[in-house]
C-alpha cells in the first residue's frame, strides 16, 4: 500500500471511530430516559393498585356499614312492636324475688316501659304445665326455662316443636355447646355441679371421712347419709352421673347402684336436697356451687375437694307460638348480653358467658375448695343422650326409683 492509500485508510478509521463514539453517547440518554419512564410506571402501577385496594377496603366497609344499619332498622322494629306487645309472660325455676326485684329491673334499664308476668315453678311442673298448655290451646308462657340441656326438658320441648328460633347477636361470644347457634336456646346459668358436705358429720374423729372422688359416694360408709335430687329427673344430678360414665365405663351402673344403696332421701330440687345437709339430717349432697356462695357465714356446709366438677346448664327458650313474640325476643337479647349475664351473675350464679363470671360467688368458692378443678361440660354426656333421654331416666329411675 503506498502512502496516500495508507492515509486514506487511516482517516476513515479515525471517522468511523467518531461515528460509533457518538451513536453510543446519543443512544445512552435514551436508555436513560427508557429506565426512567419504566421506573415512573412501577410506581404508578403500586399507586393504582394501593389506591385499588383502598376502593375494595372502603367498599367492604361500607357494605358491612350497610348491613349494620339494616340490623339495627330491624330491631327497632321489633323494639316498636315489642312496645305495643306491652308484657312478658315468663315461666321459670328461679326465685321469684330474684326475677322480679332483680333481674327485671335491670331489663327495665333498657325497656323501661316492658312489663313482666313471671310464675315460678319446679322443673317437672314447668315441663308438664307447658306442654299440657299448649297442646290444648291454653294461654302459656311466651319464655321458658330449660333444663337438662342437652337432653331433658329440651329434648320434650324440641319434639313438640315449641321452641321458636331467635338468633341473638351475642352468640359469637360463647364457647361452643354453652349456647345453640340455632337459636332454639339461649343460656341463662351455667352452674358448678359439686359435692358439699356436712362439716359437723364428715371430716372429724370417729366420723367417715370427707369424699375426695365422685367413685367414694358407694362407699357403704355413707350408707343413709346422702340426699340427692332424683337423678331421673335428668338435671343437676342426673347430668353429673351421666358425666361419669364414660371414665367408669363398664363399672359405672355398678356404681349408680351403690350411690342408690347409700342414699336415704330424693327431692325434686337440688337445692331442696342441700337444705336437708345444712339442716344436720343428712350428710352429703350433689349441688350447684351458688347455694354454698349464698350461705349465711357459720353455715355447716363445705364444698368436697373433688377435681371434677360438672357443668349443670340452664337454657331459656321462646315459645313458638308465643302471644308476645317480639317482647320474647327482645329479653333473649338482652339475657345473652354481658349486661344480662352479669344480672344472673348478681344473684348469686354463674353463667355460661366466662367473661361474666370472673366476679362470681359461685366460681369464687370453687376455686378456693378445690386446686385446679377440671371442669365436665354438658358436652362430656353420652353422645346418644339428647336423642335418647328416656332411655337414661328409665335406667335412673330403676335403679333410684324401682317400680315407679
Amino acid at each position: 500500500m503506498d502512502k496516500a492509500s495508507l492515509g486514506i485508510a487511516v482517516v476513515a478509521l479515525i471517522v468511523a471511530a467518531a461515528g460509533v463514539g457518538y451513536t453510543s453517547m446519543a443512544i445512552s440518554p435514551i436508555s436513560n430516559d427508557i429506565t426512567s419512564i419504566k421506573t415512573d410506571l412501577a410506581a404508578t402501577k403500586q399507586k393504582a393498585d394501593q389506591a385499588l385496594a383502598a376502593l375494595q377496603q372502603t367498599q367492604q366497609e361500607l357494605g358491612k356499614a350497610q348491613q349494620e344499619l339494616q340490623k339495627a332498622q330491624e330491631f327497632q322494629k321489633v323494639v316498636e312492636a315489642a312496645r305495643k306487645e306491652g308484657t312478658m309472660v315468663y315461666y321459670g325455676h328461679s326465685d321469684t324475688p330474684q326475677v322480679v326485684e332483680q333481674i327485671w329491673p335491670k331489663f327495665q334499664e333498657k325497656y323501661p316501659w316492658a312489663k313482666l308476668q313471671y310464675l315460678e315453678l319446679g322443673s317437672s311442673e314447668l315441663a308438664t304445665r307447658f306442654v299440657s298448655e299448649t297442646r290444648s290451646g291454653a294461654p302459656t308462657a311466651d319464655v321458658v326455662d330449660i333444663t337438662g340441656i342437652p337432653g331433658g326438658n329440651l329434648a320434650i320441648f324440641m319434639k313438640e316443636g315449641l321452641l321458636a328460633q331467635y338468633k341473638s347477636q351475642y352468640i359469637p361470644l360463647y364457647p361452643p355447646g354453652l349456647i345453640d347457634p340455632n337459636g332454639n336456646w339461649a343460656g341463662k346459668t351455667a352452674s358448678y355441679v359439686v359435692l358439699n358436705y356436712n362439716t359437723k358429720i364428715l371430716g372429724g374423729p370417729g366420723q367417715p371421712p370427707i369424699p375426695k372422688t365422685w367413685a367414694d359416694l358407694s362407699n357403704p360408709a355413707y350408707k343413709g347419709l346422702i340426699i340427692i335430687q332424683e337423678p331421673g329427673a335428668l338435671s343437676v344430678v342426673g347430668q353429673l352421673f351421666l358425666q361419669q360414665s364414660k371414665s367408669m365405663g363398664s363399672n359405672w351402673e355398678t356404681w349408680l347402684k351403690g350411690v342408690a344403696a347409700n342414699t336415704r332421701a330424693q327431692t325434686g330440687s337440688a337445692t331442696a336436697a342441700y337444705t336437708g345437709v345444712v339442716s344436720g339430717e343428712y350428710a352429703i349432697t350433689v349441688d350447684q356451687s351458688n347455694d354454698v356462695a349464698n350461705a349465711a357465714p357459720g353455715t355447716p356446709v363445705a364444698i368436697a375437694p373433688i377435681k371434677e366438677v360438672g357443668i349443670s346448664l340452664t337454657g331459656t327458650g321462646i315459645y313458638s307460638k308465643a302471644a308476645h313474640p317480639n317482647l320474647a325476643r327482645l329479653y333473649i337479647d338482652w339475657l345473652t348480653s354481658p349486661d344480662g349475664q352479669r344480672a344472673w351473675v348478681a344473684t348469686g350464679r354463674t353463667t355460661p358467658l366466662p367473661s361474666a363470671n370472673l366476679d362470681a360467688k359461685g366460681f369464687k368458692v370453687v376455686k378456693a375448695a378445690i386446686s385446679d378443678p377440671t371442669y365436665l361440660p354438658p358436652d362430656a354426656l353420652p353422645s346418644d343422650y339428647a336423642t335418647n333421654t328416656d332411655k337414661y331416666r328409665t335406667l335412673f329411675n330403676s335403679i333410684f326409683a324401682p317400680g315407679r
